[in-house]
């Protein structure tokens, strides 16, 4: 008896989870709509990201100030205030490098997130619907 219980109350919870992912349809396929389309849209590239490139690569311009710190450092011995000086500015374009700002932007990372999210709860309510039938 208590048994029987058990297995009706299962079902009406289940059959109640069910009506609600049913009502949620339409707006997760609003949601996957409006990712579509932000996937669509092509933002202008940041006018930094421009600048930088044009004035030369990041890489290449730390790799000259590491030369000249080495060579200053040679130059006029490693506690010179020429080599210090040339140390800071190697910790200068280290601290000012903004290639992770110029990379991919972190609502491309949500969107995807969110993509993901909307497929596992239509799996989730294909899984529930079919098991409550």
């Amino acid at each position: 008896m208590e048994q029987e219980q058990a297995c009706k109350d299962y079902q009406e919870k289940m059959d109640a989870l069910s009506q609600l992912l049913q009502q949620e349809q339409e707006p997760l396929k609003n949601i996957e709509t409006l990712i579509q389309e932000l996937k669509g849209i092509k933002l202008a590239e940041p006018k930094a990201a421009s600048i930088a490139a044009g004035a030369g690569s990041s890489e290449a311009i730390m790799r000259s100030a590491i030369k000249d710190a080495k060579l200053a450092a040679e130059k006029h011995g490693v506690d010179s205030a020429q080599a210090r000086l040339a140390w800071e500015t190697v910790e200068e374009i280290a601290a000012s490098d903004n290639s992770q700002a110029l990379a991919g932007s972190l609502d491309d990372e949500c969107l995807v997130e969110v993509e993901e999210a909307c497929a596992t709860l239509q799996e989730v309510t294909r899984l529930i619907t079919k098991a409550a039938q």
